[in-house]
């Protein structure tokens, strides 16, 4: 039996599907929530994070300030690069894909038919910035 530091399973984060729990992101329309899986988007270091995004949801023209990776858990994504929402720029992300997004590179989303759930991985802190100030949901409250 392997006693080294390396192997020490109990010191490893596991965390099953029904154990995540979504909040609300203030940050985001639409009804978006997220779960910090490791980390924190929030705060200095390597995090992960679980998006659900409810059907229908678009999310306008935004930028990060850290590079990411997306992986589409359930449902299909569209997204596409830009500072402004096109439909025509969409590209089709079926549950599996993968896909990367270097800090501030302009990109939307939108979620269609149905719900999608994503995973994010990136090194924060982290943030939105939208393209149009008017689409920042924080202004509007």
């Amino acid at each position: 039996m392997c006693e080294c530091p390396l192997c020490n399973w109990e010191a490893s984060t596991k965390i099953r599907p029904v154990d995540v729990k979504f909040l609300v992101n203030p940050e985001a329309p639409d009804g978006v929530q997220s779960a910090n899986l490791i980390g924190n988007v929030k705060k200095t270091g390597f995090y992960v994070a679980r998006f659900k995004l409810p059907a229908h949801a678009q999310q306008p023209a935004h930028t990060h300030p850290d590079d990411r990776t997306y992986t589409v858990i359930s449902g299909t994504m569209y997204s596409g690069v830009g500072d402004k929402f096109d439909p025509e720029k969409l590209i089709e992300l079926p549950p599996g894909s993968f896909y990367n997004m270097p800090k501030d590179m302009p990109h939307f989303s939108w979620t269609r038919q149905g719900e999608v759930i994503m995973q994010v991985t990136g090194h924060g802190p982290s943030g939105f910035a939208y393209c149009d100030p008017a689409d920042d949901p924080r202004n509007k409250r």
